[in-house]
């Protein structure tokens, strides 16, 4: 009952006594209990509690408030058939292992178990697999993300910009945004086409997330 919350949301438990497990938020079965029956749990008096305590209680019904709902109560009718398939030995100690199987902890694993229903953008994954130099890597991050420190972005985070929030690299007295700043302005515009690369539109920034 003492393992880190960390170490809990990326581990599964292989049921000894179940001194070590909590009940409710534990990944010791077929899935995590307070998902499985969140009615129930919502009337549970120690939330907390372990599957040992859980399992040499002859009464399940003493450990929640009562009275039980409908839907709580056809939980916990539910629940204890479930329980009743359980294998529990209260002479064996438990067994933690990792999610990801029986290797060793890695941060890639980690990082991998943790993402690995997150979808990105296609344009992210271009930026972070292209070969040039981190810090430009990095830099096209910041734009994406709109966190360049333009002089829009500045204002937003409460700086004084002097003399003004417009765009210094024209005259057109429009305030300097990421959106004028790279696609808007005539100096980048002029930057875009040296390069032979044409923008229909300042619009196209959010094809980029796509």
């Amino acid at each position: 009952m003492r393992l880190g919350t960390i170490y809990r949301g990326i581990a599964r438990c292989t049921l000894g006594d179940g001194s070590t497990v909590t009940f409710w938020d534990d990944l010791w079965s077929d899935g995590i209990m307070s998902v499985q029956y969140p009615r129930l749990h919502s009337f549970a008096m120690d939330p907390n509690i372990s599957v040992k305590k859980i399992m040499q209680t002859d009464d399940l019904s003493m450990l929640f408030h009562l009275p039980l709902s409908p839907q709580a109560f056809q939980e916990l009718v539910t629940m204890q058939l479930q329980l009743q398939m359980v294998p529990y030995d209260s002479n064996t100690s438990d067994t933690w292992s990792f999610s990801w199987g029986n290797s060793q902890y890695t941060s890639r694993r980690l990082y991998q178990l943790a993402f690995k229903h997150l979808i990105l953008p296609n344009t992210f994954k271009w930026v972070w697999k292209s070969k040039c130099t981190p810090r430009l890597k990095f830099f096209a991050w910041l734009i994406l993300m709109d966190r360049l420190n333009t002089k829009d972005m500045l204002q937003r985070r409460n700086f004084h910009v002097q003399p003004n929030s417009h765009c210094v690299m024209c005259n057109a007295g429009v305030v300097e945004d990421l959106r004028h700043l790279f696609f808007d302005c005539p100096f980048a515009a002029a930057c875009w086409q040296k390069l032979g690369i044409l923008w229909g539109s300042s619009n196209d920034i959010h094809t980029l997330l796509q």
